[in-house]
């Protein structure tokens, strides 16, 4: 089906990964050690239990992975009302990792302040990790000036990071 703003999704075949398989997500993202404007991202499936993986025997149909839609902010471009059209970056069923290649201004990875925020207002049904640089600065920020980031983000920072402790 063609979206509004002129993208073409399936949506049965988007919505099959998310309806017919058990749990949701966890994306981490990394930055690049030699492009700044470039992401490492891996899909695998949360459990919040991971040692009961290997006990767990339910198959699903796609492998537990997911076509994930990803929105992202920076330090470097903390505008977090891009939720639509080409300001999404999709992740494949079929893509365990992506190298991202992004519009947006990244910090480059040397910056010991520079943030990475996915999945702004929590648009995606699931979690996100990053390269422990990457939560020390948004940790920074949000010591610095809470405000920069929104309040659902700062929710699903702390409850991302819950979560995967």
């Amino acid at each position: 089906q063609a979206t509004s703003d002129g993208l073409n999704i399936n949506v049965k075949e988007f919505m099959d990964t998310w309806v017919i398989q058990r749990n949701f997500p966890v994306v981490t993202v990394s930055h690049d050690l030699y492009n700044s404007s470039i992401l490492h991202l891996t899909q695998e499936r949360f459990l919040k239990f991971p040692k009961t993986k290997h006990q767990d025997r339910s198959q699903s149909p796609f492998n537990y992975q997911w076509t994930i839609p990803l929105t992202l902010a920076s330090s470097n471009h903390a505008i977090f009302n891009q939720t639509s059209g080409h300001h999404v970056y999709w992740m494949d069923k079929e893509e365990q990792t992506k190298t991202l290649h992004v519009s947006i201004p990244l910090p480059d990875y040397s910056d010991s302040n520079g943030w990475v925020l996915v999945n702004l207002h929590q648009y995606g049904y699931y979690r996100v990790n990053y390269q422990a640089s990457n939560w020390l600065a948004l940790s920074q920020q949000l010591k610095r000036d809470h405000s920069v980031i929104p309040v659902i983000n700062r929710a699903q920072i702390i409850d991302d990071v819950w979560s995967l402790a």
